[in-house]
């Protein structure tokens, strides 16, 4: 028996702490979250003001102004994004969908202005992960590439094309751009020409003092 208990230590995963370094996940879903929940918030609470000005602040209005405040949240509110060894889920207020990212039969990219990336597993699972996401955080991007390169070589995937190329660029971390500042051209001035300088004017003469030198 314990030869077994060993067997079965050593085949468990290592427990480091880390959960995050393990396990991607979407770093910016919190700050996402509370803007949806403040939103929704204020959302409600103008409705509550409109109410109380009019007089018409009673139960069931409330209760509406309420229910409008978490729908509001509830569309805002983005699915949280996770992934670890062979899989990739979305998490969002509900429901939550998972791909084996070791068994895809197809990656595409859809829309125009908002870009999801779409996965399909061998199983039939479906997922759609913006794209902002998966640039704004690189350990899911690699995660998905690690996926992306099992199932090539089991064949599930087609090796071309690959849809993922600009959005690896799109990924790297660059620090911001800080422009130079603007080098104004100088302002032409006249050249200054050296000259003679001017006589100084001749000392005036009044007429008392000439008049006192006569023969």
């Amino acid at each position: 028996m314990g030869h077994e208990r060993e067997r079965d230590d050593a085949a468990r995963p290592a427990r480091s702490g880390r959960g995050p370094a393990s396990t991607p996940a979407d770093r910016e879903w919190a700050r996402d979250a509370w803007f949806a929940a403040g939103c929704g918030t204020v959302f409600g609470a103008m409705e509550l003001g409109v109410l109380l000005v009019t007089g018409a602040l009673t139960g069931p209005w409330v209760a509406l102004c309420v229910l409008a405040g978490a729908v509001a949240f509830a569309v805002l509110l983005p699915a949280r994004v996770r992934a670890g060894d062979g899989w990739l889920a979305a998490r969002g207020l509900l429901l939550r969908h998972v791909v084996h990212t070791d068994a895809l039969v197809a990656v595409r990219l859809t829309g125009v202005v908002a870009v999801h990336v779409v996965l399909r597993d061998a199983g039939g699972q479906l997922l759609a992960v913006d794209a902002r996401v998966l640039a704004a955080n690189p350990p899911l991007l690699r995660a998905l590439d690690a996926g992306v390169r099992v199932s090539r070589e089991r064949g599930t995937l087609p090796p071309a094309p690959d849809p993922l190329r600009d959005l690896r660029a799109a990924a790297i971390v660059r620090p911001p751009t800080v422009l130079p500042p603007v080098a104004r051209p100088p302002v032409a001035r006249p050249p200054v020409t050296a000259g003679p300088r001017p006589a100084p004017p001749a000392p005036a003469v009044h007429a008392a003092h000439a008049g006192s030198h006569r023969p």
